[in-house]
């Protein structure tokens, strides 16, 4: 399962917001088992580090964003995906890149807090705790781990 991590998702990996950092630790068990990849956009790294900047310095955001590298597959957009998001007219352009990038890693689900402001995207935007919960309801649970 590829799934498309949406900034706000992204942002409770780098700030450990509660609760939902829960739900990303659950997401890395579900990673490193093999049972999804997880992708985000290369725009949801800028919109993080505008959102995080307020509460940490920039050399620390930019270490995280390193080693975020070893476990997150980054989709970058080009020319032709901008002018296909320009085209679109959503009122979220942010929102416009994010489901732009799924469509292009050919995402099952994107993962946002919420779904509602992905209406009009070709992938199917979810929560990470629906997702969770769709998965344990196939008998797949995962656990959060010391790593």
């Amino acid at each position: 399962m590829r799934l498309l991590l949406d900034a706000d998702v992204l942002l409770d990996c780098f700030v450990a917001r509660d609760p939902y950092f829960a739900q990303w630790r659950r997401l890395r068990v579900m990673q490193y088992l093999g049972d999804a990849e997880l992708w985000t956009s290369a725009s949801s790294y800028a919109t993080v580090f505008r959102v995080a900047r307020r509460a940490c310095e920039a050399a620390t955001i930019q270490d995280a964003f390193e080693n975020s590298l070893s476990f997150l597959q980054v989709c970058s957009l080009d020319a032709d995906d901008l002018r296909a998001v320009a085209a679109a007219r959503w009122a979220s352009f942010d929102d416009a890149l994010v489901a732009r990038a799924a469509a292009k890693v050919k995402a099952s689900n994107i993962l946002t807090h919420d779904p509602r402001r992905f209406a009009h995207a070709s992938v199917p935007a979810t929560t990470p705790d629906a997702l969770l919960a769709s998965m344990a309801a196939q008998g797949r649970t995962y656990e959060d781990v010391s790593w």
